[in-house]
């Protein structure tokens, strides 16, 4: 519970700070998309690929640097294997919450990191025992880059770890709408 509250005071001081700063460099950009994901590392044996969407709200700081804020939905599928044999479900849902940064760099390029928290959609129902981390409030941190088209779409790469206890790491792509 202290983590979250952390997390609850960290985001609301980053978009009190983004707030304010807005005003000089125009609105803030909303954008839509969806991100698929690989699992790699100690996850791997039981979870194959994340599929999900995520809502992300951009305040520009100044000229090249926003703050940014980010809410979305992921369902992580479990190995064929992993299901047959331990009796696990076939996927489980996450919610994902984010703050961060972004630079733009030249051209139409970026970077940006986020930290945040992610909360377990599928609460009460049987988890994989191994990995009961994956049962409650983890910490979730991530870096990428990514491009932005001339027309609001934006594609982006970022690797993301849930960190408690062993990280679950996955390498995701993102293709977004910016309004």
């Amino acid at each position: 519970m202290k983590k979250l509250s952390c997390c609850s005071a960290l985001i609301l001081f980053a978009c009190s700070f983004a707030l304010g700063q807005s005003k000089s460099f125009g609105p803030g950009k909303l954008n839509i998309g969806i991100e698929g994901g690989d699992v790699i590392g100690t996850y791997n044996d039981t979870y194959s690929t994340g599929l999900g969407f995520s809502v992300k709200y951009e305040v520009p700081v100044n000229k090249n640097l926003y703050g940014t804020l980010s809410l979305g939905y992921e369902s992580v599928s479990t190995k064929s294997d992993s299901v047959a044999a331990r009796g696990y479900k076939s996927s489980y849902g996450f919610v994902p919450s984010k703050v961060g940064l972004k630079y733009c760099l030249k051209g139409h390029y970026f970077a940006e990191a986020q930290a945040g928290i992610v909360l377990p959609a599928d609460q009460g129902i049987n988890s994989p025992s191994a990995h009961e981390t994956l049962t409650q409030t983890t910490f979730i941190y991530s870096i990428g880059i990514g491009y932005t088209m001339p027309r609001g779409i934006e594609v982006g790469l970022r690797f993301e770890s849930w960190d408690e206890g062993a990280a679950f790491n996955q390498v995701a792509l993102r293709v977004a709408y910016r309004f």
